[in-house]
């Protein structure tokens, strides 16, 4: 009895913070754009972590864990979840808003929910179909900030959709998961994250040879080492080990019910710096929220109701 409210605790304090430490991302991320492109914050942000979860792989289940003979889906998996993802989400912040970026983030669960339907054939309960939907027109009013004739005459419509298409790239990822069952999750967090360099690295490569980016001078990092630093340990190390130790204690589907603290996170950051927030802004979040905390409710009562 002890040892499941032990367990309850570790796992929700951990889904917490690496929701709040996700939330932050995006704050972090936007100080540090006009000074470092993605290129260099994707390189910046994946090696050091990579080498970090190595180590802790290493040490944590020894040297047969680096044994395997699915090398090509590793790298495909690493290039979805720490390219078209976490690059992408940066391109996307350029042009759009944390907030906007963060809501959008927010609503992988039920995006995840579509894409099992088209990939897998599983079609959701109406239910969820609904809270679809209601998340989908919360989106609308935060993205559009309720100016709906606006939504494909702006620059942030642009950055929405990259951050939408990202997001997508990450669901993947996580589905990816499945052709790993006999792996832990730290495992699979460091073997893709390792694999992943083999995209990132060449990719900003080719960004210095065609001129899409330039190699950072060192006074520029030394003045956004602060964020630079929050990006790697917080953004991204932190977000990952604690996101896996609170999804193994609290199980998938509980754990997706801590994904809502992101946009919380990003938000109270937001409006904490006398960012201004819209009402109609405000309204898109609080459907978005409901909609997920109602979809996830009503998922954890199905095995009762079938029993």
């Amino acid at each position: 009895m002890m040892d499941s409210k032990a367990n309850l605790s570790v796992g929700i304090a951990a889904l917490l913070l690496s929701a709040m430490c996700w939330g932050g991302l995006f704050i972090a991320g936007k100080a540090i754009l006009p000074s470092l492109d993605p290129f260099y914050i994707n390189a910046l942000r994946y090696i050091p972590a990579a080498l970090f979860f190595v180590l802790v792989l290493f040490f944590c289940e020894g040297h047969t864990a680096f044994k395997t003979d699915k090398k090509g889906l590793l790298i495909a998996l690493g290039a979805l979840g720490f390219v078209g993802s976490s690059f992408l989400s940066m391109v996307g912040l350029k042009y759009t808003q944390p907030e906007d970026a963060a809501i959008i983030v927010a609503t992988q669960p039920l995006l995840a929910t579509l894409l099992n339907w088209g990939w897998k054939g599983i079609r959701p309960h109406s239910f969820t179909l609904s809270c679809i939907v209601v998340s989908f027109l919360g989106i609308l009013l935060v993205v559009t900030n309720g100016e709906l004739n606006e939504l494909f005459s702006n620059e942030n419509m642009f950055g929405n959709a990259i951050v939408f298409f990202s997001s997508m790239c990450w669901i993947i990822y996580t589905f990816g998961m499945s052709n790993f069952p006999t792996w832990s999750p730290l495992r699979y967090s460091a073997m893709t994250c390792l694999f992943s360099l083999t995209t990132i690295i060449p990719l900003t490569f080719l960004g210095v040879y065609f001129g899409f980016t330039h190699i950072p001078e060192w006074q520029v990092i030394n003045e956004i080492r602060f964020p630079l630093l929050y990006l790697v340990f917080c953004g991204t190390i932190a977000t990952i080990l604690l996101w896996n130790i609170g999804t193994k204690k609290l199980g998938p589907v509980n754990g997706t019910l801590f994904i809502n603290f992101v946009p919380i996170t990003t938000l109270s950051i937001t409006v904490m710096f006398n960012h201004d927030l819209e009402m109609i802004k405000l309204a898109g979040v609080v459907l978005v929220l409901l909609a997920l905390t109602s979809n996830n409710l009503f998922l954890r009562r199905l095995p009762a109701r079938a029993g």
